[in-house]
């Protein structure tokens, strides 16, 4: 559920912001946290410690940091191999690996670390306003915190982003229709 409103709503920031990524940011927004996948199948207790660190403790933690340390290393980098591995296109690993951090990929090719960065930084907030919808609200502050400058990267301020919910909640409640049968709710 969270990855399709992930996924929703990097498609609506993509148009929204009218920044082209060079590719589907939906399928960036649906695999973002695929490495979560791999970890929690096959390290759960080690998942479970990672997230229950990251939910228990009232220091502003996010699972990210916590599988740092827990594992050594996170799901972003996990989920980045992983679709290496399957030969997903460039703009979709760099969604995975730097969707928490969108400005720490440490490329010094400009036009490189903009594409990056734009890729990234829609899936980072793809992912906040995720969190957002899920707990039915309409204030950022209620999701996971964004990255200094992920709203000027994509030419947006903060009157864009109920736009954005709209749009996202409106896909992901269409969506549901389409692949979950009303008596199965």
């Amino acid at each position: 559920y969270h990855s399709l409103r992930t996924a929703a709503a990097a498609r609506a920031i993509e148009k929204v912001s009218r920044k082209r990524s060079g590719g589907s940011m939906f399928i960036a927004g649906l695999l973002h946290d695929i490495g979560q996948l791999v970890m929690f199948s096959r390290r759960p207790e080690q998942s479970e410690e990672a997230l229950k660190l990251s939910v228990d403790r009232d220091d502003g933690r996010s699972t990210f940091n916590a599988e740092h340390e827990v594992f050594g290393f996170d799901h972003t980098e996990v989920g980045a191999a992983l679709a290496t591995q399957w030969g997903l296109p460039a703009y979709v690993i760099d969604a995975i690996r730097f969707h928490h951090q969108p400005f720490s990929h440490g490329s010094d090719d400009e036009e490189q670390a903009n594409r990056i960065e734009v890729v990234a930084s829609i899936v980072h907030l793809a992912n906040t306003m995720a969190v957002v919808g899920e707990v039915e609200s309409t204030h950022l502050d209620d999701g996971p915190a964004l990255c200094e400058g992920t709203l000027e990267k994509l030419n947006l301020s903060a009157d864009d982003l109920p736009e954005v919910l709209s749009v996202s909640s409106d896909t992901v409640d269409e969506l549901l229709r389409v692949f979950v049968p009303a008596n199965a709710a």
